[in-house]
């Protein structure tokens, strides 16, 4: 899933655009990391600040 996250991002995706849905706020800190380094990876670390723009959570968070 963080692939592609990054992926979307990468193709210009808006961040708001996007939703990644977890089970637990546990699993969605973990997810979250992950997105940021296939970002970071992928777009270089300029591109970071676009993770913030977008929903990781569980589906009662959202």
């Amino acid at each position: 899933m963080s692939q592609r996250v990054a992926e979307l991002l990468a193709d210009g995706v808006p961040a708001e655009g996007i939703v990644a849905f977890t089970f637990a706020e546990r699993a969605a800190r973990e997810l979250k990391e992950w997105i940021e380094a296939r970002v970071e990876a992928l777009l270089g670390s300029e591109a970071l600040d676009r993770v913030n723009g977008l929903f990781v959570g569980t589906i009662h968070a959202y």
